[in-house]
């Protein structure tokens, strides 16, 4: 079984937030990790699920606070 390919639209989509976010988080590194060929950047669903999870911050956290 493959795994589906997502496109930055659908990336954007799934977080309400416009292609050119997705573009600026790519270019720097941030982003889910991508796959390109040629000029077209597509994430594996599983990829961006993981990367979501990863960006997921708790209530309360030191990263709510601004903490270091």
């Amino acid at each position: 079984m493959t795994a589906a390919l997502l496109t930055k639209r659908d990336m954007a989509e799934r977080l309400g937030c416009c292609t050119r976010t997705i573009e600026n988080l790519i270019a720097r590194g941030d982003g889910p990790a991508v796959i390109r060929t040629g000029r077209l950047i597509r994430v594996l669903e599983t990829d961006f699920a993981d990367w979501l999870d990863r960006c997921r911050q708790h209530p309360g956290s030191s990263a709510d606070r601004g903490d270091a």
